[in-house]
């Protein structure tokens, strides 16, 4: 009897079982494998590892969902879809707005691929670059210019080179955006002018760039080094701690402490003038405190550099710096850092700007990393001040480095 009882009561369940197995494998047929092939229509290669949008729309023709997707390797997505109408959207240029657009039905469960070529939409306009020598207001014929495509932060992106023709000029076919052109005045293999410009819609498509002998550079080789300072003459001779060492300790000696004629003239072997509320810790320098009143008076100039006289020159100045981390993990909301210039020099080739600011990365806490900037026809009456950027908030970091280069050659006649 009580078998009789359990199959009775297993009986449903089962037939329940069954049915949910049922649905699940309807579901499942419903689905279908769908391959996507993303690929540049010009150069048929394949656009790997970029978003790509699908749109499913409803029975009413209404969106049902959009998802973002990201190609693989191989510039393919596998996707299982349902029956219905779809839309895929796909950008030419990474993180714009998409501008290639494909519709498509899934039919049945039968696997497929799918091609999508993707188009370069964008106008282009036929230009012209005329170079011309401003000693002997010539054409120079038959010479090579780098001509190389900016992003918006002014940085190459692209670069190729073209030959003059026998008017001077090169051409290119290009969309509307910031270019370059650089060229060597007495050698190809010595770039010593450079040109940047932009193409708009609406604007000239026939530029002209003069070009000049850099006979005030100071013709050093690019790389030399005019000032390099790692920090390492600040022992512990001068009462500082290792705060980088994860410990965390707080012993520190300010600038304006230092009495001894031994470590007094230790700081002016290396170079440097010190100002304001500067610290030595060991092998580095710490700027700010945790006052917003002090926080903000802390710099190191260097020496008038060391350039030949009446001569000039470009140099790339990096620091390598630290993000200030407390021992309880507090973080000093402000990240940059500011470089200035004093006497000859700026940081822009078109504009006097004496002083750039330099964001840390957040990953800088506690950890060193490398920032750089260029500063341009700078001479032997120019100095160079590393500091805190803003005059009210706390933002203390660590210096471990500094070397100034010869970037470019000058161009200042």
């Amino acid at each position: 009897m009580r078998k009789v009882s359990l199959l009775l009561f297993l009986f449903p369940l089962l037939i329940a079982m069954n049915s949910c197995n049922d649905e699940e494998n309807s579901n499942a047929e419903k689905m279908s494998d769908q391959v996507i092939l993303i690929i540049d229509n010009d150069t048929q290669a394949p656009r790997s590892e970029e978003p790509l949008l699908i749109i499913s729309y409803g029975n009413d023709g209404k969106v049902a969902y959009k998802r973002v997707y990201i190609t693989d390797k191989k510039g393919e997505l596998d996707l299982k879809l349902e029956r219905g109408k779809y839309r895929a959207e796909f950008a030419y240029i990474s993180g714009k707005e998409p501008d290639n657009f494909l519709e498509f039905d899934v039919d049945n469960s039968t696997p497929r691929q799918l091609i999508m070529p993707i188009f370069d939409k964008r106008d282009y306009y036929d230009c012209t670059l005329l170079i011309i020598d401003t000693e002997t207001l010539q054409p120079r014929i038959n010479e090579p210019v780098i001509f190389a495509s900016l992003n918006e932060n002014d940085t190459e992106i692209s670069a190729k080179t073209l030959i003059t023709d026998s008017n001077g000029k090169i051409s290119f076919h290009v969309v509307a955006g910031k270019y370059r052109a650089k060229f060597g005045y007495e050698s190809s293999d010595e770039i010593d002018n450079t040109f940047d410009f932009s193409i708009k819609p609406d604007g000239d498509k026939n530029i002209v760039m003069s070009v000049k002998s850099s006979s005030l550079d100071d013709r050093k080789p690019i790389g030399y080094t005019y000032f390099e300072d790692n920090f390492h003459w600040v022992t512990s001779d001068f009462g500082g701690s290792d705060y980088m060492n994860g410990d965390f300790p707080t012993t520190e000696t300010y600038i304006a402490n230092i009495k001894d004629p031994y470590l007094l003239n230790k700081i002016n072997a290396a170079g440097w003038t010190f100002d304001g509320v500067v610290s030595f810790r060991l092998g580095y320098i710490k700027f700010g405190s945790a006052s917003k009143v002090n926080s903000s008076k802390g710099t190191i100039t260097t020496f008038p550099l060391v350039v030949d006289a009446e001569k000039y020159t470009n140099v790339k100045i990096k620091v390598k710096v630290a993000r200030y981390l407390t021992k309880a993990g507090g973080k000093d909301a402000e990240n940059f850092v500011t470089v200035s210039l004093a006497g000859n020099g700026s940081f822009s080739r078109s504009s006097a700007l004496t002083f750039v600011t330099l964001p840390a990365t957040n990953e800088a806490y506690n950890e060193w990393v490398e920032l750089e900037a260029i500063a341009y026809n700078v001479s032997s009456n120019t100095t160079i001040s590393i500091g805190k950027a803003n005059l009210i908030s706390v933002g203390r970091f660590f210096l471990g480095g500094v070397s100034i280069t010869k970037d470019s050659k000058a161009e200042i006649e």
